[in-house]
């Protein structure tokens, strides 16, 4: 996964080290069909790596708009693979939810 994740940066100059908020969505290719907890479970690794590579700032809430990954199968002939969209939070497509921040004590009372 590490060496996967640092042939995309060689190949892809645009793909800058974070320093913002992005949004990955995460597409397995697969020739059978995960269960969502193995499907997410799975994504551990790529999302270390990532961090690792500074495609990530961290992969907290704060850094990391991550909506459920998608799969489907192989078509005939098609190799498993996975495609991993990166975004800088503002290009997104999509809604982004807001991240929820933690309450100031006093804040917002008169």
């Amino acid at each position: 996964t590490m060496h996967a994740v640092a042939t995309a940066r060689d190949a892809s100059p645009e793909l800058r080290k974070a320093r913002t908020r992005r949004r990955l969505v995460i597409t397995r290719v697969g020739a059978r069909l995960l269960d969502p907890d193995g499907l997410i479970g799975g994504c551990k690794a790529l999302l270390d790596a990532l961090v690792q590579q500074c495609v990530l700032v961290d992969d907290s809430p704060a850094w990391l708009d991550l909506p459920m990954p998608m799969q489907r199968k192989c078509v005939r002939g098609e190799k498993p693979h996975t495609v991993v969209e990166v975004y800088d939070d503002c290009d997104a497509p999509g809604p982004s939810p807001a991240v929820e921040k933690p309450a100031t004590p006093g804040a917002g009372e008169p």
